[in-house]
């Protein structure tokens, strides 16, 4: 029996540069970005592809705070390219679903929009949000589901907060505007809940951004749209997009409507399908995936391989490429995927430990777009890592041993690469969320206060430099109980 995959097209947090180099040195697939780049040269955004070729290249920080639009036309280019390097490798694309922007990309794949409309479409509408919805919000992500967040949400009763995703039976990202969040962020606190705020430019999936959305479903109006070619399921709709008008909805709409992910995982799990495939470089929503079903279903990474080959790297000749442009609606034969990044899943009501959040959560440099690991989903099963004794924990070399233990376990990672200077993001593929999640397992595990607002979890991305803070806040600590 064959396999059935379903190819999910992450959203913000996908973009790493150069991560796709090997890709796009293969002459059919750097074809696939040629319009793209045509796209963003003419509306002033420069070479898409040149982000996605150069390790070099600005990092996802740095476009953030300079080029956001830049940002989110080389996510949407790099899930285009990612989802033809799956096919260059034999992976059938039985369903598309797609995580926020993703969904976008999901469609243009599907033959709903082409490619250079829909790119231009992501364009207009990073350039609207710049001009129209800067300042108005952000968001935060809760350790909890849907359910309980939404309860959470109603008790407050703030205008404009609302339960933006549903990532999962753990994790839910509220939005609205600063000072709701900070709110939401106190009572989560009293309440033993995480509350972690993501580094969103805007309060995505809010009706705060009806403005902008209004734009974007005005200018889809004047475009060509058609039936998806391949099965996309949308988060957006909680359904299968069935017609023109469906995908219409979702491009012009998803702004300010919410994302069921974990609905549409399971949605697509029961459908029959039975093998998840990540369009992406670096593991995204692989996690976060495995933590939403049963035990035994495969979820992969399979372009991870293919992430970390040298440039030029052939793909294999004897498979036949697509048209660049045009989608695919016939997929090749399906295969049974390699799980190049397999993600091993714990039943979901495993016991985790929870990280105290902090009082008011400082925004961290993670991805706008909370397509973020929870706790649960960061390993999936509570830290069992040995704490050094007391003494040791002014031992750099134990500590140093201790972290790399407890990191291999939750990211299931083989120790050995979990080296003193490896860059935890750049090198190893944690984002910032998680490594926020992973800072508060440190701390529980070596008895540490919570850090004061000045501390910053991205200042630490390296094991060496979290061994350093441990050492400094233990002694710290040792030094205001002797007083």
């Amino acid at each position: 029996m064959s396999t059935r995959t379903a190819v999910v097209l992450p959203g913000q947090g996908s973009y790493h540069p150069g991560v796709l180099a090997a890709l796009t040195e293969d002459p059919r697939l750097s074809a696939v970005l040629a319009d793209i780049d045509a796209v963003g040269a003419a509306r002033g955004h420069g070479r898409i592809s040149d982000l996605l070729r150069d390790p070099a290249a600005p990092t996802w920080e740095e476009l953030a705070r300079t080029r956001p639009v830049t940002l989110d036309l080389a996510l949407f280019a790099g899930g285009v390219l990612a989802w033809h390097g799956l096919i260059a490798r034999g992976i059938r694309s039985d369903v598309l679903i797609g995580h926020s922007l993703g969904e976008l990309t999901a469609l243009a794949l599907a033959g709903s929009v082409s490619v250079t409309d829909m790119a231009g479409l992501v364009c207009l509408r990073a350039e609207t949000l710049q001009r129209q919805s800067t300042g108005l919000g952000g968001m935060t992500a809760l350790g909890i589901g849907a359910v309980r967040a939404n309860h959470l949400v109603g008790l407050l009763n703030l205008p404009d907060l609302t339960m933006a995703v549903d990532n999962g039976p753990r994790q839910s990202v509220v939005s609205g505007p600063h000072e709701a969040l900070l709110e939401l962020e106190r009572i989560a606190q009293a309440a033993g809940i995480r509350a972690t705020r993501v580094s969103a430019a805007y309060p995505y999936h809010n009706r705060i951004l009806r403005d902008s959305a209004d734009v974007v479903a005005n200018a889809v109006e004047e475009m060509s749209v058609a039936a998806p070619a391949i099965t996309v399921y949308s988060p957006i709709l909680a359904r299968e997009v069935s017609s023109a008008a469906d995908a219409r909805t979702v491009i012009g709409r998803h702004l300010v409507r919410p994302v069921h992910f974990y609905d549409g995982i399971l949605a697509v799990f029961r459908s029959g399908i039975d093998s998840f495939a990540e369009a992406t470089g670096k593991p995204v929503l692989a996690s976060l995936i495995a933590g939403c079903l049963p035990a035994g279903v495969q979820v992969a990474t399979p372009l991870q391989a293919v992430s970390q080959a040298a440039p030029n790297t052939a793909l294999p000749q004897s498979i036949p490429m697509p048209d660049p442009v045009a989608a695919q609606p016939v997929s090749p034969p399906a295969v049974t995927l390699a799980p190049v990044a397999a993600v091993t899943h714990v039943a979901p009501t495993a016991p985790v430990a929870p990280a105290a959040p902090a009082a008011a959560a400082t925004p961290v440099a993670a991805a706008p777009v909370p397509a973020v690991a929870p706790a649960a989903a960061v390993g999936n099963a509570p830290v069992t890592a040995t704490a050094p004794a007391q003494g040791a924990i002014h031992d750099r070399a134990q500590v140093l041993a201790s972290l790399r233990e407890m990191y291999a376990e939750a990211l299931e990672y083989p120790i050995e690469v979990l080296e003193e200077d490896a860059l935890l993001e750049a090198d190893l593929g944690v984002d910032s969320i998680r490594q926020t999640d992973l800072m508060g397992r440190a701390r529980m595990l070596f008895g540490l206060p919570e850090p004061d607002s000045s501390i910053r979890t991205v200042d630490f991305d390296t094991l060496g430099k979290i061994a350093d803070y441990v050492l400094a806040a233990a002694g710290s600590r040792d030094l205001a109980q002797a007083v």
